[in-house]
C-alpha cells in the first residue's frame, strides 16, 4: 500500500467527486442529429477558429510579476524568485505561450484546466506542470478540496492551479462544447449536407420528360449516361445531350437549398455567441464596418479576455505566492498593447493625459516603444505648460496625502485627543519660511505636513508618518548647517525637520503613536476574546447531548492557548502557511476550528496539533500513547549517530517522516530486518535521514 492509498483511506464513504476521467470519450447529443465531442467540435471550422484566436490571444500576452510598494504602486520583480517561472519558463518542456495556450484550450473544450504545482524543500514553486483535464477528479471531503489523478495521487488544493470556466457550484467549471452541442452538432451537420449536395454532383434544376414509352434498356442506358457525365461538380456546367425524345424542364431550387449559405452564417454567428467574441473574428464581416471594427476590437479585451486574464491571475496570486506575500505580490497580463487602437485615437489619449499631467513624455514614449529624452520625466499642466512641482509649490503629492483629506472626520482610533502644541505650530511656520526663503528643504509631503501643524488638522496616518519620520532623520541632527551658528545653516535637513514640527513633535509623536497602538491592540484583543467566547459557547451547546467515553465540553482558557500557540506558529514560520491566510489571527482561529472538530469528532482532519490539551480519553490521545508503546516494543536504530525509530507499518514509518519535514519525494519509508522480521524506518534512506537532521539543526 502506497502513500497515495492511504491517503484515499481517510476520504468517507459519502463524499462528493466530480469526474472528469471519461470527459474525453463523451459525446454529446445534438437537435441536428450529429453527436458531438471535443474532437469533432474543433474539426468544425468555426469552433476551431474560435479557439484558436482566444488561446493564441491570452498566451500572446506578456505575463509579468509585480511587487506592490508601500505607497500602493506596482513595480517589476524581475529578481522575484518566481519571475522565470511565471513569466518565461514554467517548466523543462514548454515556453509560458505553449503553457497558457495549452492551459486555454482545456478551457474552452472542457470549461476545466488543471496545472500541477511542483514544489522544493521549501514550498516554493519550482515547476508549473499542466495536466489532461480528462484524467482529473475532484473530492470534496470534510469541506475539504482534493484532486485524484487517473494515473494514481491524490494532491491538495494549493498544489493545483485550477483555471475554471463559468461555474455553477464554483468548483467545476461548464464546458462550452456541452453548453453548444445543438448549435456546433447544427454547423457540422451543414457541413455534411453541403458536402453530400457537392459530393453527390450539381443538383440539375430541372426534369427530364417524353411522350414516349422508354423500354428498360433505354433507361438503364440514361441512367449510365447521367451517372458518368453529371453526378461531379466538375460537370455541373457541361451541355446536356438527349435522345428518344426527351425534353429537359426547368424547376426552381428548393427553399432548403437556396438558404444554405445564410444557414451556414447564422451557424457561425452562433459560435460567436457561443465563445463570446465579436463575428469579425470569426470573419464573419456582414454586420460590420470600418467604423466599428475598431470598438469591437476593444470590445473583445474588456469582454471576451479580461474575464479569463483576471480569473487566472487571481488563481496564480492565490496559490503561488507564499502567505507573507499575498497582497504585496501578484501577476499581472499585460494588455496595452491590444488597446491602443488607431494612431489618431492613441495620440488623442496621449495628448489629454499628458495636459492634465496624468503621463509623463517619458512615459508616452516608453508606450510607444521609443526611448525616453532628456527633461521627459516631467509632468506638465495647462498653466501656460508649467511642471506640476512649479504648480504645486514643492513636490507632487503622494497617494496618501490625497486619500489623507478624506480621512479628516477619523482623525483617531477612539477619542485620542491629535491637538498639537505651539512649539510644534512654530517649528512647522518657521521651516515654511526658510523653505521659501533658501529654496531648499523637504518634499510636498513636508509641505503639507507643515500646514496641517498649522492648522491643526492632524491624522492618525499623519501621526505614523511623523514618528517614523522623526525616527529615521534622528542622523540628520550631526551633520553641519543642522543648528544655527554653524557653516552652511540652515542646511536641507534642518529645514526638513522643522516642517515636521522639529524637536517639539519628537516626545508628542511618540505619545500619541503609543496611544494609537494601544488602542488599535485593544479593538483586535476584545474582537478575538467574544469570537474565542462565542465559539465556547457554540460548541458546549452542541456537545451537551452528545455521549462519548471523553469530555466533550472545553474552556476558554484552552481555547486561549490553542489561538496563542497559532499565533506563534504563524510568526515563526510564515512560510508553511496556507496561501489564503492573510493574518496571524486567520491562521490561529484555524487552529481553534481544527481543535474544537478534533474534540468532537475524535480525530483531526488532517495534522495533529495541541493534542496535549486534550482530554486524556481522547482516541487521538490514546492511539499516540499506543503507538509510542510499539515504538519501544519494535526497537530503533543508530545510523549516523541519528536515532531512528522502527515500525511493524509502513504508514506509521511514512507519518513519522511527515512529521519531520519529508517533501513527498519517494516513498517516505525503507525496509529492515529485526529479528528475522520485516520492520519499516522513514524515509527513502539514510542517506536522506541524515539531509533532514542537517537541515534541521541548522534551521534551529
Amino acid at each position: 500500500m502506497g502513500i497515495f492509498d492511504s491517503i484515499k483511506r481517510v476520504f468517507s464513504a459519502n463524499e462528493k467527486r466530480y469526474n472528469n476521467f471519461l470527459a474525453s470519450m463523451t459525446t454529446r447529443g445534438s437537435t441536428a442529429g450529429v453527436m458531438v465531442t471535443d474532437e469533432s467540435a474543433m474539426n468544425f471550422t468555426a469552433v476551431f477558429a474560435a479557439i484558436r484566436i482566444l488561446s493564441e490571444s491570452v498566451a500572446q500576452l506578456p505575463l509579468q510579476v509585480y511587487e506592490i510598494d508601500k505607497n500602493g504602486n506596482k513595480v517589476l520583480a524581475s529578481k522575484h524568485q518566481l519571475y522565470n517561472l511565471i513569466h518565461s519558463k514554467p517548466n523543462e518542456n514548454m515556453t509560458t505561450y505553449t503553457f497558457i495556450q495549452k492551459c486555454m484550450i482545456d478551457l474552452l473544450t472542457r470549461g476545466n484546466s488543471y496545472v500541477f504545482i511542483k514544489r522544493n524543500g521549501g514550498a516554493r514553486p519550482v515547476e508549473l506542470i499542466p495536466l489532461e483535464a480528462s484524467k482529473v477528479k475532484i473530492i470534496i471531503n470534510d469541506d475539504a478540496i482534493f484532486y485524484e489523478l487517473e494515473e494514481g495521487g491524490v494532491l491538495d488544493q494549493y498544489d493545483i492551479l485550477h483555471f475554471k470556466m463559468m461555474s455553477k457550484d464554483g468548483l467545476m467549471g461548464i464546458s462550452p462544447i456541452d453548453v453548444g452541442a445543438n448549435a456546433i452538432g447544427y454547423g457540422l451537420a451543414l457541413e455534411r449536407y453541403g458536402n453530400s449536395f457537392f459530393g453527390n454532383g450539381a443538383k440539375v434544376s430541372g426534369v427530364l420528360s417524353t411522350d414516349r414509352h422508354l423500354s428498360d434498356e433505354a433507361i438503364d442506358r440514361l441512367k449510365t449516361s447521367f451517372k458518368e457525365n453529371y453526378t461531379n461538380v466538375n460537370d455541373s456546367n457541361k451541355t446536356m445531350v438527349l435522345e428518344e425524345g426527351l425534353k429537359f424542364q426547368q424547376i426552381s431550387l428548393s427553399n432548403e437549398a437556396s438558404q444554405f449559405l445564410k444557414s451556414r452564417e447564422f451557424s457561425i454567428s452562433e459560435i460567436a455567441r457561443l465563445f463570446n467574441l465579436p463575428p469579425h473574428l470569426l470573419r464573419d464581416l456582414t454586420k460590420s464596418s470600418f467604423n466599428n471594427i475598431s470598438e469591437q476590437s476593444r470590445e473583445f479585451v474588456q469582454y471576451s479576455l479580461m474575464p479569463y486574464l483576471v480569473m487566472m491571475e487571481s488563481e496564480m496570486n492565490c496559490k503561488l505566492f507564499r502567505t507573507n506575500e499575498q497582497g504585496k505580490v501578484e501577476t499581472k497580463f499585460i494588455v496595452n498593447a491590444l488597446l491602443r487602437g488607431t494612431p489618431k485615437d492613441r495620440a488623442e489619449y496621449y495628448r489629454t493625459m499628458l495636459n492634465i499631467g496624468a503621463l509623463s513624455i517619458d512615459e508616452i514614449r516608453t508606450f510607444e516603444e521609443l526611448p525616453t529624452i532628456d527633461g521627459g520625466q516631467n509632468h506638465f499642466m495647462q498653466l501656460n505648460m508649467a511642471t506640476l512641482n512649479d504648480i504645486i509649490g514643492g513636490g507632487t503629492l503622494s497617494k496618501g496625502d490625497a486619500n489623507e483629506r478624506s480621512l479628516k472626520k477619523k482623525r483617531a482610533v477612539s477619542d485620542i485627543d491629535l491637538s498639537v502644541t505651539k512649539g510644534m505650530i512654530e517649528q512647522a511656520k518657521m521651516g515654511l519660511e526658510m523653505r521659501k526663503e533658501f529654496g531648499r528643504g523637504g518634499t510636498a509631503v513636508g509641505v503639507r505636513t507643515a500646514n496641517m501643524i498649522i492648522n491643526n488638522e492632524m491624522t492618525v496616518e499623519r501621526v505614523k508618518k511623523m514618528y517614523s519620520y522623526l525616527k529615521r532623520h534622528e542622523v540628520d541632527k550631526q551633520a553641519e548647517g543642522f543648528n544655527p551658528g554653524e557653516k552652511g545653516y540652515p542646511s536641507a535637513g534642518a529645514i526638513a525637520w522643522k516642517l515636521w514640527g522639529g524637536e517639539p513633535a519628537v516626545g508628542w509623536s511618540t505619545k500619541k503613536r503609543n496611544q494609537i497602538a494601544n488602542e488599535e491592540e485593544k479593538r483586535v484583543s476584545a474582537a478575538i476574546k467574544k469570537s474565542l467566547q462565542n465559539k465556547m459557547k457554540d460548541h458546549n451547546e452542541e456537545v451537551s447531548k452528545m455521549k462519548k467515553d471523553w469530555n466533550l465540553k472545553v474552556t476558554y482558557k484552552t481555547l486561549e492557548k490553542v489561538f496563542d500557540r497559532g499565533v506563534g506558529a504563524y510568526n515563526t514560520n510564515p512560510g508553511s502557511v496556507r496561501p489564503s491566510v492573510k493574518s496571524p489571527e486567520q491562521w490561529a482561529l484555524a487552529r481553534v476550528n481544527s481543535f474544537l472538530y478534533a474534540l468532537k469528532n475524535g480525530k483531526f482532519r488532517s495534522g495533529k496539533h495541541d493534542t496535549d490539551l486534550l482530554p486524556s480519553s481522547h482516541p487521538v490521545v490514546i492511539k499516540m500513547k499506543e503507538e509510542k508503546n510499539l515504538r519501544k516494543k519494535v526497537g530503533s536504530m543508530i545510523t549516523d549517530n541519528i536515532e531512528m525509530p522502527l515500525f511493524d507499518t509502513k504508514e506509521e514509518a511514512i507519518a513519522m517522516a511527515k512529521e519531520l519535514g519529508w517533501n513527498g519525494d519517494g516513498n517516505g519509508y525503507h525496509l529492515h530486518k529485526l529479528d528475522g522480521k520485516d520492520v519499516y524506518m522513514s524515509f527513502d534512506s539514510h542517506k536522506e535521514i541524515i539531509k533532514i537532521m542537517q537541515d534541521a539543526d541548522s534551521k534551529a
